[in-house]
């Protein structure tokens, strides 16, 4: 089985350019509904609704008033019934208390103009959520404030992102209940609050769920027909047709006729390199396949339910996950527990309502490429997905403990990373009577580093997934994501090693570590009660950049290589002292931290870093750890795995250790 994947030595590879990608996303908002239809799924994640405010609650010297932000209500929306969740534990409020709820003029979000107010407060009461809006100076506020004292304007909008939606239906018509959601805005409109008419504050995921119907076709015919023109391509020209009256026959024939003029420009252009695959040719212009498309089922996509494929996609998942790591599945994961390998890709085809013929399954369709007309294979998504879980597990367990004492910085791209220190702000001065108010300065200094890329390819061959053998990919993924770990931590050790152990040199051309410098004993000595009382009191005495000002230091880490490791634990150990020179000062207040690659008997005693670092790291764009990723083999029969990590270290600050040799 080893023979069946690419060995390969991770990591000492050269470094590698990285690829960025970008997409945009459309964001679509629409009008209200003119009548309920029967949905695909939960609705989208913004989401608004129209309330009011009573006029009688201005206080024109706070030019503050109350309003009733919400009741939970029912809502029309447009193919389903909605309800909000009216209670502490169901809406998020958090956004009210940093003063980011704005009170906005009809929910115009793109201009700072357009800001009446803000959100001040908000309360439960009797089952509503109650609010407090204070007006803003601006020219736009102050204009409109008469007319909301006096109670002409009183509609007001909420707008609000769901995180939770829960199917309570009970009749023919949908309704979906928000059981977890934030608040975002309110808004100011000239309309008050109408259940059945409501303005759409913010771009919805709900992007099909439901289209502007006329009523002689009902609302599920027309989505039925819709997504059928889709499977051709043809969406917007059916959704067009479908407003326009045209019925269902008329509604096809126009699809069919556009896919076939699609067809034979294809053909024209490309000659007889261009010429389609039969089948591919009827499925384009409308035959079974349309009537496999035709019953597809919608659902919503996070019910639990094996005829739903996003549940049984991550339960698959969670299989393969358990398999390569010796761990029990749990939930419906177990009964995938013994699918073979190649039974994964039917599976997930049967689940999304594909139907294949028994002469097809089994035959490891992820290496043959496309799956369907449309589709590619789910399988190498799935080993991805899990393989990273694999990856993480291994290199969160192998970290070094150097991590612990560095500051984590960002990274966008490979540009060098500057840390800039700048000294204490001066001293005030008293300023005499008549007197002037002098200028102050302040110093700096500057550090970089820079990340780099590590990376080696592995791959899973053909043999191995047809044999249902997942032993060695799993080593694999074990090993790599130690050796992702090895990396950083041999980088970082570099740090406090080099120049004899007394660390890297700083921009100032001097190492981390100098007698010099304060931060460095004398002579070595072993750990003791007096030789971190001086350490304690080096660092204590630390001067910031000015050298004069005390920056105030406490011990928080004691850091030893495996020599010294039973000694740092004994003397920061309790000991019941029956005098008070027996007792343990250091009792409780240090941590003991175990570099095994640290030789010799050197320790160093260092602040917490969230109060000063001297060493910073960066992953690119923040991804932490080692990155899966995966692409089929097209020289040889399997697929290939790159992992990748982006990391970079260095020493940013000489002021937060110190260091002895030891004895």
């Amino acid at each position: 089985m080893k023979a069946m994947l690419k060995k390969s030595r991770f990591p000492s590879p050269p470094l590698a350019p990285v690829e960025m990608h970008t997409s945009t996303i459309a964001l679509m908002t629409r009008e209200s509904p003119r009548e309920n239809a029967a949905r695909k799924g939960p609705p989208g994640a913004n989401q608004s609704r129209a309330v009011s405010l009573s006029p009688g609650s201005y206080d024109k010297a706070t030019r503050t008033f109350q309003v009733v932000l919400s009741t939970g209500a029912t809502v029309k929306r447009f193919g389903f019934n909605e309800e909000l969740a009216i209670d502490p534990a169901a809406v998020d409020l958090s956004r009210v208390g940093l003063g980011q709820v704005k009170f906005l003029d009809s929910h115009n979000q793109g201009s700072a103009s357009a800001v009446l107010g803000t959100i001040t407060s908000a309360r439960f009461e009797a089952g509503r959520l109650v609010g407090t809006v204070e007006l803003s100076t601006s020219e736009a506020a102050r204009a409109l404030e008469p007319d909301i004292a006096s109670g002409h304007l009183r509609g007001v909008s909420i707008g609000y992102r769901v995180d939770q939606w829960t199917n309570v239906s009970a009749g023919d018509v949908e309704t979906w209940r928000a059981d977890k959601w934030a608040l975002m805005e309110a808004s100011l409109v000239a309309v008050p609050a109408d259940a059945g008419a409501l303005v759409r504050s913010a771009p919805s995921e709900d992007d099909d769920r439901g289209r502007d119907m006329p009523s002689a076709m009902t609302a599920r015919q027309a989505m039925n027909l819709i997504d059928r023109a889709d499977f051709y391509g043809e969406r917007e020209l059916a959704e067009r047709m479908v407003r326009q009256g045209h019925d269902e026959a008329t509604v096809m024939q126009a699809v069919q006729e556009s896919r076939r003029r699609a067809v034979d420009v294809a053909t024209s252009i490309g000659g007889p390199r261009a010429n389609l695959h039969e089948e591919m040719s009827r499925a384009a212009l409308g035959d079974r396949s349309d009537e496999n498309h035709r019953g597809r089922s919608y659902m919503p996509a996070n019910a639990q339910t094996l005829d739903n494929p996003h549940f049984v996609r991550q339960s698959l998942e969670d299989a393969l996950y358990a398999r390569m790591t010796g761990k029990p599945p749990e939930g419906a994961a177990r009964q995938f527990i013994g699918a073979p390998l190649s039974a994964y890709d039917d599976i997930l085809a049967e689940a999304s309502g594909e139907r294949r013929s028994w002469l097809s399954r089994g035959h490891g369709r992820w290496f043959g490429g496309e799956r369907g007309m449309h589709t590619t294979s789910d399988f190498p998504n799935l080993l991805l997905g899990s393989g990273n879980r694999v990856l993480q597990d291994q290199y969160q367990v192998a970290q070094s403990p150097l991590l612990l004492l560095g500051r984590q910085r960002q990274s966008a791209d490979f540009r060098p990373v500057n840390v800039l220190k700048v000294s204490e702000a001066p001293a005030l001065e008293e300023v005499k009577e008549s007197g002037e108010v002098t200028y102050g300065s302040r110093g700096e200094e500057k550090e970089a580093f820079s990340v780099k890329t590590f990376a080696k390819i592995f791959s899973l061959s053909r043999q191995a997934y047809t044999n249902d053998d997942l032993g060695a990919f799993a080593e694999f993924l074990q090993a790599f994501g130690r050796a992702a770990a090895e990396t950083e931590a041999k980088q970082m050790v570099a740090l406090f090693t080099v120049n004899s152990g007394n660390g890297a040199n700083l921009s100032d051309g001097q190492p981390l570590f100098t007698t010099g410098r304060g931060n460095k004993a004398a002579s070595g000595a072993a750990i003791d009660v007096t030789t971190l009382s001086n350490a304690r009191k080096a660092l204590r005495e630390t001067k910031g950049l000015d050298g004069v000002t005390p920056i105030g230091l406490t011990p928080r880490y004691i850091l030893v290589g495996p020599a010294y490791e039973t000694i740092a634990e004994q003397v920061i150990s309790q000991i019941q002292a029956n005098q008070v020179s027996n007792a343990n000062p250091f009792s409780g207040k240090l941590d003991v931290l175990v570099e095994p690659r640290f030789t010799g008997n050197a320790w160093r005693v260092f602040a917490d870093p969230a109060q000063q670092a001297i060493v910073s790291y960066a992953y690119l764009n923040g991804r932490s750890g080692p990155i899966l990723e995966t692409r089929e083999g097209w020289t040889t029969l399997g697929v290939e795995f790159r992992a990748v990590l982006d990391f970079g270290c260095g020493a940013t600050d000489w002021r937060g250790a110190y260091l002895n040799a030891g004895a």
